[in-house]
C-alpha cells in the first residue's frame, strides 16, 4: 500500500510506472497538472527536470536569481538558479535555459554526472555500444560516463 495514489485520473494501478509516479508525487518531487492528470507519456521539459532535481536534493532555491533571460522573473527562477549556482546546468549558447524545450537523455546524463561529480579524464577509454554516440558529439563523454559500471566505495 506504500506509495499508491488515486490522485491522477490518468495513472492506473496496473501501469508499470504507477508506484514510481506515486512515490515521486507523495515526496513532492513531481507534480501533476491542475486537471488532476499526470500525463505519464508526455516528454519532460528542461525546467520540469530542474525543479524535480532541486526538490529531490532538497536544495535551497528561495530568492535565488538566474542569469538566463527565459527564466528571469518566472515562478521557477529560484529552482533553475539553485542548479546554476552549483554548476549543474550551463544553459544554451544564446544564454537561455530553454525552459520549454524537451530535455534529452544526453542532457539528463550531463546534469546527473555534474551533480554526482562524475567526470572522466581525457585519456580514459570507453567501450561504446551506442551507434548514435559517435566521436565528436558534445554528449559522448557524459553518456558513456553515465552508462559505465561504477563501484561504490564506502
Amino acid at each position: 500500500k506504500d506509495y499508491e495514489t488515486d490522485k491522477y485520473t490518468d495513472v492506473k494501478s496496473n501501469m508499470w510506472s504507477y508506484k514510481y509516479i506515486s512515490y515521486m508525487s507523495q515526496k513532492g518531487i513531481l507534480d501533476g497538472y491542475n486537471d488532476n492528470t499526470f500525463r505519464p507519456l508526455n516528454n519532460m521539459t528542461r525546467v520540469e527536470v530542474a525543479i524535480a532535481l532541486v526538490r529531490y536534493m532538497k536544495l535551497d532555491y528561495e530568492g535565488k536569481t538566474s542569469k538566463f533571460s527565459d527564466v528571469k522573473g518566472r515562478w521557477f527562477e529560484g529552482y533553475v538558479a539553485a542548479l546554476e549556482e552549483r554548476g549543474y546546468v550551463l544553459g544554451r549558447p544564446d544564454e537561455t535555459f530553454g525552459v520549454e524545450d524537451n530535455i534529452t537523455r544526453a542532457e539528463v546524463c550531463t546534469m546527473v554526472n555534474r551533480i554526482l561529480n562524475r567526470t572522466s579524464c581525457e585519456t580514459m577509454q570507453f567501450e561504446n555500444s551506442f551507434s548514435d554516440v559517435g566521436i565528436g558529439k558534445w554528449y559522448r563523454r557524459d553518456v558513456l560516463e553515465a552508462t559505465m559500471f561504477h563501484t561504490l566505495h564506502k
